[in-house]
Protein backbone atom coordinates (compact mmCIF):
# COMPACT_ATOMS: atom_id res chain seq x y z
CA UNK A 1 0.00 0.00 0.00
CA UNK A 2 1.21 3.15 -0.80
CA UNK A 3 2.47 5.78 1.73
CA UNK A 4 0.41 9.12 2.31
CA UNK A 5 1.63 11.95 3.94
CA UNK A 6 -0.06 15.68 4.79
CA UNK A 7 1.18 18.96 4.78
CA UNK A 8 -0.96 21.77 6.53
CA UNK A 9 0.68 25.13 6.44
CA UNK A 10 -0.86 27.67 8.93
CA UNK A 11 -0.66 31.30 9.15
CA UNK A 12 -3.13 33.10 11.25
CA UNK A 13 -5.77 30.62 11.18
CA UNK A 14 -5.42 29.33 14.96
CA UNK A 15 -8.99 29.45 15.65
CA UNK A 16 -9.65 26.97 12.94
CA UNK A 17 -6.23 24.70 13.38
CA UNK A 18 -7.55 22.00 15.95
CA UNK A 19 -10.95 21.31 13.31
CA UNK A 20 -8.59 20.94 10.89
CA UNK A 21 -6.02 18.43 12.36
CA UNK A 22 -9.61 16.76 13.81
CA UNK A 23 -11.13 15.87 10.39
CA UNK A 24 -7.09 14.50 9.03
CA UNK A 25 -7.22 12.54 12.59
CA UNK A 26 -10.61 10.86 11.82
CA UNK A 27 -9.75 9.51 8.55
CA UNK A 28 -10.95 6.37 6.86
CA UNK A 29 -7.47 5.61 5.87
CA UNK A 30 -5.11 7.60 8.09
CA UNK A 31 -2.40 9.31 6.97
CA UNK A 32 1.19 7.84 7.57
CA UNK A 33 2.43 11.56 8.49
CA UNK A 34 1.11 14.86 9.15
CA UNK A 35 2.91 17.66 9.18
CA UNK A 36 2.19 21.28 10.18
CA UNK A 37 4.42 24.20 8.95
CA UNK A 38 3.76 27.31 11.52
CA UNK A 39 4.80 31.20 9.60
CA UNK A 40 1.55 32.89 12.04
CA UNK A 41 2.51 35.52 14.80
CA UNK A 42 -0.33 33.82 16.45
CA UNK A 43 1.21 30.55 16.56
CA UNK A 44 -0.82 28.06 17.92
CA UNK A 45 -1.73 28.13 21.88
CA UNK A 46 -2.21 24.95 22.88
CA UNK A 47 -3.59 23.34 20.28
CA UNK A 48 -0.29 21.64 19.32
CA UNK A 49 0.09 20.20 22.33
CA UNK A 50 -2.93 18.56 22.27
CA UNK A 51 -1.73 16.12 19.07
CA UNK A 52 2.07 15.46 20.49
CA UNK A 53 3.09 12.15 19.03
CA UNK A 54 0.60 12.69 15.86
CA UNK A 55 2.34 14.68 13.81
CA UNK A 56 5.39 16.66 12.94
CA UNK A 57 5.64 20.51 13.92
CA UNK A 58 8.18 23.40 12.33
CA UNK A 59 8.23 26.95 13.10
CA UNK A 60 9.21 28.75 10.13
CA UNK A 61 9.48 32.73 9.22
CA UNK A 62 6.37 33.80 7.00
CA UNK A 63 7.77 33.72 3.43
CA UNK A 64 4.53 32.52 1.97
CA UNK A 65 2.34 29.48 1.70
CA UNK A 66 4.38 27.84 -1.47
CA UNK A 67 8.03 27.89 0.97
CA UNK A 68 5.75 26.67 3.57
CA UNK A 69 4.31 23.87 1.51
CA UNK A 70 7.80 23.18 0.11
CA UNK A 71 9.48 22.69 3.43
CA UNK A 72 6.84 20.56 4.43
CA UNK A 73 7.40 17.95 1.57
CA UNK A 74 10.99 18.08 2.66
CA UNK A 75 9.72 16.55 5.83
CA UNK A 76 8.05 13.67 4.47
CA UNK A 77 9.07 10.38 2.73
CA UNK A 78 6.03 8.94 2.11
CA UNK A 79 5.11 8.53 -1.90
CA UNK A 80 2.57 10.80 -2.11
CA UNK A 81 1.48 13.80 -0.39
CA UNK A 82 -1.68 15.89 0.28
CA UNK A 83 -2.34 19.38 1.49
CA UNK A 84 -4.95 20.92 3.24
CA UNK A 85 -4.90 24.42 4.48
CA UNK A 86 -5.07 24.99 8.07
CA UNK A 87 -8.27 26.60 8.47
CA UNK A 88 -9.83 23.90 6.18
CA UNK A 89 -11.16 20.56 6.71
CA UNK A 90 -10.67 17.10 5.05
CA UNK A 91 -13.72 14.17 4.15
CA UNK A 92 -13.81 11.55 5.79
CA UNK A 93 -12.79 9.49 3.28
CA UNK A 94 -10.86 11.66 1.00
CA UNK A 95 -7.46 10.27 1.67
CA UNK A 96 -8.88 6.34 0.84
CA UNK A 97 -10.21 7.83 -2.07
CA UNK A 98 -6.93 9.91 -2.95
CA UNK A 99 -4.52 6.69 -2.37
CA UNK A 100 -7.00 4.58 -4.20
CA UNK A 101 -7.15 6.56 -7.06
CA UNK A 102 -3.35 6.31 -7.43
CA UNK A 103 -2.85 2.66 -6.55
CA UNK A 104 -4.96 2.14 -9.31
CA UNK A 105 -2.97 4.24 -11.77
CA UNK A 106 1.03 4.54 -10.80
CA UNK A 107 1.42 6.76 -14.16
CA UNK A 108 -1.13 9.70 -12.63
CA UNK A 109 0.65 12.65 -11.22
CA UNK A 110 -2.00 14.09 -9.19
CA UNK A 111 -5.99 13.63 -8.22
CA UNK A 112 -8.41 15.95 -7.26
CA UNK A 113 -11.58 16.14 -6.29
CA UNK A 114 -14.19 18.62 -5.45
CA UNK A 115 -15.12 20.97 -2.38
CA UNK A 116 -17.79 21.57 0.09
CA UNK A 117 -18.43 25.10 1.03
CA UNK A 118 -18.72 25.95 4.59
CA UNK A 119 -18.76 28.97 6.81
CA UNK A 120 -16.97 30.21 10.09
CA UNK A 121 -19.13 28.09 12.21
CA UNK A 122 -18.63 24.84 10.05
CA UNK A 123 -22.24 24.94 8.63
CA UNK A 124 -21.86 23.25 4.78
CA UNK A 125 -23.57 24.16 1.58
CA UNK A 126 -23.94 22.20 -1.40
CA UNK A 127 -20.82 20.68 -2.89
CA UNK A 128 -19.33 22.81 -5.91
CA UNK A 129 -18.88 20.18 -8.74
CA UNK A 130 -15.20 21.19 -10.65
CA UNK A 131 -17.15 20.49 -14.06
CA UNK A 132 -20.71 21.08 -12.95
CA UNK A 133 -22.99 18.78 -14.87
CA UNK A 134 -20.57 17.87 -17.71
CA UNK A 135 -19.55 14.36 -18.59
CA UNK A 136 -15.52 14.92 -18.30
CA UNK A 137 -13.68 12.06 -18.60
CA UNK A 138 -12.42 11.35 -15.32
CA UNK A 139 -8.39 10.84 -16.19
CA UNK A 140 -8.02 13.11 -19.06
CA UNK A 141 -8.25 16.88 -18.20
CA UNK A 142 -5.65 18.89 -19.65
CA UNK A 143 -7.54 21.09 -21.93
CA UNK A 144 -10.12 21.86 -18.85
CA UNK A 145 -7.35 23.11 -16.65
CA UNK A 146 -5.64 25.49 -19.43
CA UNK A 147 -9.07 27.00 -19.33
CA UNK A 148 -8.50 28.04 -15.89
CA UNK A 149 -7.59 26.44 -12.75
CA UNK A 150 -9.60 23.91 -11.69
CA UNK A 151 -8.19 22.32 -8.89
CA UNK A 152 -8.64 23.02 -5.32
CA UNK A 153 -5.79 22.47 -3.51
CA UNK A 154 -7.36 21.46 -0.54
CA UNK A 155 -8.27 18.25 -2.48
CA UNK A 156 -4.87 17.38 -4.06
CA UNK A 157 -3.17 13.88 -3.56
CA UNK A 158 0.38 14.19 -5.59
CA UNK A 159 3.22 11.99 -6.26
CA UNK A 160 5.88 13.49 -3.97
CA UNK A 161 8.75 12.08 -6.58
CA UNK A 162 6.91 14.23 -9.08
CA UNK A 163 7.06 17.33 -7.07
CA UNK A 164 10.19 17.47 -6.47
CA UNK A 165 11.73 16.06 -9.67
CA UNK A 166 10.01 19.54 -10.57
CA UNK A 167 11.01 21.60 -8.15
CA UNK A 168 8.57 21.88 -5.96
CA UNK A 169 5.96 24.92 -5.66
CA UNK A 170 7.37 28.25 -7.05
CA UNK A 171 8.08 30.99 -4.32
CA UNK A 172 8.31 33.59 -6.76
CA UNK A 173 6.03 36.88 -5.98
CA UNK A 174 3.14 37.32 -7.92
CA UNK A 175 2.88 33.61 -9.38
CA UNK A 176 -0.04 31.36 -7.82
CA UNK A 177 1.99 28.70 -6.74
CA UNK A 178 -0.70 26.22 -6.69
CA UNK A 179 -1.56 26.70 -10.49
CA UNK A 180 1.60 26.57 -11.43
CA UNK A 181 2.50 23.64 -10.26
CA UNK A 182 -0.61 21.42 -11.60
CA UNK A 183 0.50 22.82 -15.28
CA UNK A 184 3.88 21.22 -14.55
CA UNK A 185 2.64 18.12 -13.30
CA UNK A 186 0.16 17.97 -15.92
CA UNK A 187 2.59 18.47 -18.29
CA UNK A 188 4.90 16.14 -16.94
CA UNK A 189 1.67 13.24 -16.39
CA UNK A 190 -1.75 12.80 -16.81
CA UNK A 191 -4.19 13.79 -14.05
CA UNK A 192 -7.35 11.99 -12.85
CA UNK A 193 -10.66 13.95 -11.36
CA UNK A 194 -11.98 12.40 -8.67
CA UNK A 195 -16.12 13.33 -8.75
CA UNK A 196 -16.76 13.12 -4.88
CA UNK A 197 -16.71 16.07 -2.23
CA UNK A 198 -12.75 15.64 -0.45
CA UNK A 199 -12.43 18.56 1.22
CA UNK A 200 -14.61 21.27 2.97
CA UNK A 201 -13.30 24.93 2.13
CA UNK A 202 -14.06 27.47 4.63
CA UNK A 203 -15.20 30.91 3.63
CA UNK A 204 -14.09 33.96 5.53
CA UNK A 205 -12.96 37.76 5.49
CA UNK A 206 -9.31 36.65 5.24
CA UNK A 207 -9.96 34.40 2.34
CA UNK A 208 -7.18 34.77 -0.75
CA UNK A 209 -9.56 34.07 -3.21
CA UNK A 210 -12.02 37.09 -2.53
CA UNK A 211 -9.36 39.06 -4.28
CA UNK A 212 -10.11 37.85 -7.72
CA UNK A 213 -8.10 40.59 -9.47
CA UNK A 214 -4.79 39.15 -7.58
CA UNK A 215 -6.27 35.85 -8.40
CA UNK A 216 -6.64 36.09 -11.93
CA UNK A 217 -2.92 38.40 -12.46
CA UNK A 218 -1.17 35.16 -10.44
CA UNK A 219 -2.55 32.85 -12.55
CA UNK A 220 -1.63 34.73 -15.78
CA UNK A 221 2.02 35.05 -13.90
CA UNK A 222 1.65 31.04 -13.44
CA UNK A 223 0.80 30.52 -16.87
CA UNK A 224 3.77 32.99 -18.32
CA UNK A 225 6.02 30.56 -16.53
CA UNK A 226 5.40 28.10 -18.39
CA UNK A 227 8.48 26.07 -20.87
CA UNK A 228 5.48 25.64 -23.75
CA UNK A 229 8.17 25.02 -26.57
CA UNK A 230 9.47 21.88 -24.35
CA UNK A 231 6.20 20.37 -23.15
CA UNK A 232 3.87 21.57 -25.68
CA UNK A 233 4.24 17.94 -27.34
CA UNK A 234 3.43 16.47 -23.94
CA UNK A 235 0.33 18.88 -23.46
CA UNK A 236 -1.15 18.00 -27.14
CA UNK A 237 -0.89 14.13 -25.99
CA UNK A 238 -3.00 15.18 -22.95
CA UNK A 239 -5.87 16.20 -25.59
CA UNK A 240 -8.25 13.71 -25.52
CA UNK A 241 -10.19 15.70 -28.41
CA UNK A 242 -8.67 18.06 -30.99
CA UNK A 243 -10.62 20.72 -30.49
CA UNK A 244 -9.36 21.00 -26.88
CA UNK A 245 -5.92 21.69 -28.49
CA UNK A 246 -7.76 24.16 -30.90
CA UNK A 247 -9.28 25.92 -28.19
CA UNK A 248 -5.81 26.67 -26.50
CA UNK A 249 -4.73 28.23 -29.68
CA UNK A 250 -7.53 30.37 -30.39
CA UNK A 251 -7.02 32.04 -27.09
CA UNK A 252 -3.64 32.74 -28.12
CA UNK A 253 -4.82 34.33 -30.91
CA UNK A 254 -7.46 36.20 -28.40
CA UNK A 255 -4.08 37.12 -26.34
CA UNK A 256 -1.95 38.51 -29.00
CA UNK A 257 -5.06 40.53 -30.05
CA UNK A 258 -6.26 38.44 -33.29
CA UNK A 259 -9.73 38.32 -32.33
CA UNK A 260 -10.85 37.49 -36.22
CA UNK A 261 -8.47 34.42 -36.55
CA UNK A 262 -9.93 33.41 -32.68
CA UNK A 263 -13.88 34.00 -33.91
CA UNK A 264 -12.52 31.61 -37.16
CA UNK A 265 -10.82 28.77 -35.32
CA UNK A 266 -14.01 29.01 -32.40
CA UNK A 267 -16.67 28.89 -35.73
CA UNK A 268 -14.69 25.51 -37.13
CA UNK A 269 -14.54 23.81 -33.96
CA UNK A 270 -18.24 24.03 -33.80
CA UNK A 271 -19.22 23.31 -36.91
CA UNK A 272 -17.28 20.04 -37.14
CA UNK A 273 -17.35 19.05 -33.23
CA UNK A 274 -20.77 20.57 -31.83
CA UNK A 275 -18.29 21.26 -29.35
CA UNK A 276 -19.79 23.47 -26.73
CA UNK A 277 -17.05 25.53 -25.11
CA UNK A 278 -16.74 27.27 -28.35
CA UNK A 279 -20.18 28.35 -28.57
CA UNK A 280 -18.95 29.30 -24.25
CA UNK A 281 -16.25 31.61 -25.68
CA UNK A 282 -17.79 32.98 -28.91
CA UNK A 283 -20.94 33.83 -26.42
CA UNK A 284 -17.96 36.23 -24.21
CA UNK A 285 -16.60 37.50 -26.80
CA UNK A 286 -19.66 39.03 -27.84
CA UNK A 287 -20.54 40.33 -23.97
CA UNK A 288 -17.05 41.58 -24.27
CA UNK A 289 -18.30 44.13 -27.61
CA UNK A 290 -21.59 44.18 -26.33
CA UNK A 291 -23.00 42.37 -29.01
CA UNK A 292 -26.00 41.44 -27.02
CA UNK A 293 -28.24 39.48 -29.42
CA UNK A 294 -25.20 37.50 -30.58
CA UNK A 295 -24.70 36.19 -27.36
CA UNK A 296 -27.77 35.16 -26.67
CA UNK A 297 -27.51 33.21 -29.89
CA UNK A 298 -24.33 31.81 -28.12
CA UNK A 299 -25.21 31.44 -24.89
CA UNK A 300 -28.58 28.98 -26.05
CA UNK A 301 -26.02 26.56 -26.94
CA UNK A 302 -23.51 26.67 -24.18
CA UNK A 303 -26.57 26.27 -21.86
CA UNK A 304 -28.12 23.09 -23.51
CA UNK A 305 -24.39 21.35 -22.43
CA UNK A 306 -23.51 22.84 -19.37
CA UNK A 307 -27.57 23.35 -17.78
CA UNK A 308 -25.75 23.28 -14.44
CA UNK A 309 -23.24 26.29 -15.45
CA UNK A 310 -24.45 29.66 -13.00
CA UNK A 311 -21.92 31.71 -15.16
CA UNK A 312 -23.63 30.99 -18.25
CA UNK A 313 -27.20 31.83 -16.60
CA UNK A 314 -26.08 35.00 -15.02
CA UNK A 315 -24.56 36.12 -18.43
CA UNK A 316 -27.69 35.14 -19.72
CA UNK A 317 -29.57 37.43 -17.79
CA UNK A 318 -27.27 39.98 -17.96
CA UNK A 319 -27.72 40.05 -22.05
CA UNK A 320 -31.42 39.47 -21.94
CA UNK A 321 -32.12 42.62 -19.52
CA UNK A 322 -29.65 44.44 -22.05
CA UNK A 323 -32.25 43.75 -25.08
CA UNK A 324 -35.12 44.87 -22.65
CA UNK A 325 -35.87 40.96 -22.17
CA UNK A 326 -36.48 41.62 -18.23
CA UNK A 327 -39.02 38.33 -17.53
CA UNK A 328 -35.89 35.91 -19.33
CA UNK A 329 -33.33 38.06 -17.10
CA UNK A 330 -35.22 37.17 -14.24
CA UNK A 331 -35.58 33.50 -14.28
CA UNK A 332 -31.52 33.72 -16.00
CA UNK A 333 -30.36 35.54 -12.51
CA UNK A 334 -32.65 33.15 -10.46
CA UNK A 335 -31.69 29.80 -11.82
CA UNK A 336 -27.93 31.07 -11.44
CA UNK A 337 -28.55 31.46 -7.58
CA UNK A 338 -30.02 28.17 -7.52
CA UNK A 339 -27.23 26.22 -8.54
CA UNK A 340 -24.84 28.11 -6.56
CA UNK A 341 -26.56 30.07 -3.54
CA UNK A 342 -22.87 31.45 -2.74
CA UNK A 343 -22.75 33.46 -6.47
CA UNK A 344 -22.66 36.75 -5.85
CA UNK A 345 -22.56 38.08 -9.11
CA UNK A 346 -25.55 36.19 -9.78
CA UNK A 347 -27.09 37.51 -6.36
CA UNK A 348 -26.52 41.03 -6.80
CA UNK A 349 -27.90 40.89 -10.61
CA UNK A 350 -31.21 39.18 -9.02
CA UNK A 351 -31.59 41.26 -5.97
CA UNK A 352 -30.90 44.69 -8.38
CA UNK A 353 -33.12 43.77 -10.77
CA UNK A 354 -36.15 43.02 -8.41
CA UNK A 355 -35.83 47.00 -6.81
CA UNK A 356 -34.55 48.31 -10.32
CA UNK A 357 -31.48 49.82 -7.65
CA UNK A 358 -28.71 49.98 -10.86
CA UNK A 359 -28.58 50.98 -14.32
CA UNK A 360 -28.40 48.89 -17.23
CA UNK A 361 -24.46 49.04 -17.53
CA UNK A 362 -23.65 48.38 -14.05
CA UNK A 363 -25.01 44.54 -14.54
CA UNK A 364 -22.16 41.98 -13.27
CA UNK A 365 -20.99 39.96 -16.17
CA UNK A 366 -18.51 36.40 -15.43
CA UNK A 367 -15.98 37.12 -17.87
CA UNK A 368 -14.35 33.25 -18.08
CA UNK A 369 -12.67 31.69 -21.01
CA UNK A 370 -9.53 29.85 -21.92
CA UNK A 371 -6.78 31.07 -19.76
CA UNK A 372 -3.60 32.38 -21.48
CA UNK A 373 -1.97 29.12 -22.90
CA UNK A 374 0.77 31.10 -24.90
CA UNK A 375 1.08 27.72 -27.09
CA UNK A 376 3.23 28.32 -30.29
CA UNK A 377 1.14 29.58 -33.30
CA UNK A 378 2.51 27.08 -35.17
CA UNK A 379 0.88 24.85 -33.46
CA UNK A 380 -2.48 26.26 -34.73
CA UNK A 381 -2.08 25.07 -38.44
Amino acid sequence: MMRVGVVVPHFGQAVYLERCLRSLLAQSRPADAIVVIDSSPDRTGGIIERFAGCLTYRVSPPRGVAAARNLGLELLDTELVSFLDADNEAARDMLARQVAAHEAAPAVSFVHGDLVPIDSTGRASRAVPVYGSEAVPVDEQMGWLLERNRVATDTVCARRDAISRLGGFCEEPGVREDYDLWLRLAAAGPIRYLPAPLARYRRHDSNLSNDQHYMFAWEAGALRRQDWTTSVDALARRFRHASDFQLACAELRLRRQEPEEAVGLLRTILRNTGDARAAFHLAHLAIDAARWGEAVAWLAPALAARPADAGLWNNLGVAALHLARRDTAAVAFTRAVELLPVYEDARVNRDALLVEAIPVNGWRVTRRRLRDTVLPLSAAA
